[in-house]
């Protein structure tokens, strides 16, 4: 994990944990419930934002890797169903200053009409890929 990896996560934890009203100690180490949906986001920004590994975002907050992948995955499916998780995450995306990574230019790609079908599928299999890792 180089230092500059170490800032962006660190200022994501900062912002949501503000965004929450609570210590960033909370955020990161606390397991009881009302501190969840906080966690769960900051781990979705860290991902986005950063190129963190998994391990990485799990050692920020003492989780394995496996529960970084559930938390994203319940995030998403929570983010569906619910307009205050997603007004939080309008809310702290706002508030976060960093240029788009590799995850987001790709969906920038993705979205122009100059590709054909089959170039599209093949750059949305790459996304994926990165996305997984």
């Amino acid at each position: 994990m180089n230092t500059n990896e170490k800032v962006k996560a660190s200022l994501i934890i900062e912002i949501v944990s503000k965004h929450f009203n609570m210590k960033e100690e909370e955020l990161r180490f606390k397991k009881e419930r009302e501190f969840n949906d906080a966690r769960k986001i900051a781990i979705l920004f860290i991902r986005q934002k950063t190129s963190l590994y998994l391990k990485d975002i799990g050692d920020l907050f003492q989780i394995t890797h496996g529960a970084i992948v559930y938390a994203i995955k319940t995030l998403e499916t929570l983010t569906n169903s619910s307009t205050d998780i997603q007004d939080h995450i309008k809310v702290i995306r706002s508030k976060i200053p960093f240029k788009s990574t590799k995850y987001e230019l790709f969906e920038k790609v993705l979205k122009n009409s100059s590709f054909n079908e089959l170039q599209r599928c093949s750059l949305r299999l790459e996304y994926e890929s990165l996305k997984n890792d």
